[in-house]
C-alpha cells in the first residue's frame, strides 16, 4: 500500500476576529489500496499535524481538530479529504499552568471577653471576676485554595489538616503571620487528565484568626492554692473558704490581695507546622 498526501491549499480558509482567529487546512490522501478514515488521518498525523499543535504560519493558534471524510466515487475508499481545524490557543493549555483559584469569606463568633482592647482585665469594680463571662464578637476569616497539582502526597492530609502555621507565608499576595491560619481538612480529587498533562485537584480549607489560633489564654483565677505541693482551699480574712473565684499568681499561689488582676495561663491546642510545602503565594 503506498499513501500519497497533497496540502489543497484550494479548500483552506481563514476567519479573524478581534478575540480568535480560525484557519482550515484541507489535505488529499490518495491510496494505491482501500483505507478506511483511520488511515487516512494516521497517514496525516503522520506528518506533524495533530491536535494540539501549531499552526505553520502563526504560533498563537492550534489546531483543535481533524476529520476526514472519503470522496472516491465508488465504494473503493482509495481518495479521502482530511481537514485540520485550528483556533486560538486556550489561556492554558497546560492545566498546571492555571493559577489556583482562591475565594475569601469571613464570620463573626462570640467569645469570652478576659480583657479589652485596652488590655484591661475585665473584672467588677472591686476586681474580682464576675460570676458570669462577658462575650463579644470575635472575627475569622476564610480563604479557600482550589489548584492543579502534578504532585501531591495523599499523607499530607492528615499531615497539614488541622495544623496552625509555624512560620509566616504568603497567601493571594497577602503576609499571614504565624499562628494565625489553620489549615482545615484538605480534599484531593482523581487523577484527570487534559492536554495530555496528568494532574490531580486539591482544595485547601483555610481559616484564618487575627486574634492567633495559640496560645489560649485564661485567667488563673480559682478557690483552691497550691501550699507546700498540697492543693488546698483558699481562705478569706473572715476565715472562711472562698466561694468566688481568687485570683492567683500563675504559680498555683493565691494573691494577697483578692482584688489584684490574676495572672494568664497560656495553652497550646494545636499542633504546628510550616505551610510552605504548598508554595501558596
Amino acid at each position: 500500500m503506498s499513501i500519497t498526501i497533497k496540502e489543497q491549499y484550494q479548500g483552506s480558509s481563514g476567519d479573524w476576529t478581534k478575540d480568535d482567529a480560525k484557519e482550515i487546512r484541507q489535505f488529499l490522501v490518495l491510496s494505491t489500496t482501500k483505507i478506511r478514515s483511520y488511515d487516512a488521518l494516521a497517514a496525516v498525523v503522520a506528518t506533524g499535524v495533530n491536535a494540539g499543535t501549531a499552526h505553520p504560519s502563526n504560533s498563537l493558534i492550534i489546531c483543535k481538530r481533524i476529520s476526514g471524510r472519503s470522496i472516491s466515487s465508488s465504494s473503493d475508499d482509495l481518495n479521502w479529504v482530511v481537514t485540520a481545524e485550528y483556533s486560538k490557543r486556550d489561556q492554558y493549555d497546560n492545566p498546571l499552568n492555571k493559577p489556583a483559584d482562591i475565594t475569601w469569606g469571613g464570620s463573626l463568633q462570640g467569645e469570652d471577653m478576659f480583657s479589652d482592647v485596652n488590655s484591661k482585665v475585665v473584672a467588677n469594680s472591686a476586681g474580682s471576676p464576675f460570676e458570669q463571662n462577658i462575650s463579644r464578637d470575635a472575627s475569622q476569616f476564610t480563604a479557600n485554595v482550589t489548584r492543579n497539582e502534578a504532585y501531591f502526597n495523599p499523607s499530607w492530609i492528615y499531615q497539614y489538616s488541622n495544623k496552625v502555621n509555624s512560620s509566616v507565608f504568603s497567601l493571594d499576595g497577602v503576609s499571614i503571620p504565624t499562628r494565625w491560619a489553620k489549615m482545615g481538612v484538605i480534599s484531593l480529587s482523581a487523577w484527570k487528565e487534559e492536554n495530555d498533562t496528568n494532574f490531580r485537584v486539591a482544595s485547601y480549607p483555610i481559616t484564618i484568626d487575627p486574634r492567633g489560633w495559640q496560645p489560649y489564654k485564661a485567667l488563673d483565677v480559682g478557690t483552691q492554692e497550691i501550699v507546700s505541693g498540697t492543693r488546698q482551699a483558699i481562705f478569706e480574712k473572715s476565715g472562711g473558704e472562698t466561694k468566688k473565684p481568687w485570683p492567683l499568681d500563675g504559680s498555683g499561689g493565691a494573691k494577697t490581695d483578692p482584688t489584684a488582676d490574676p495572672e494568664e495561663i497560656s495553652f497550646y491546642p494545636y499542633y504546628e507546622t510550616s505551610f510552605g510545602v504548598f508554595n501558596f503565594s
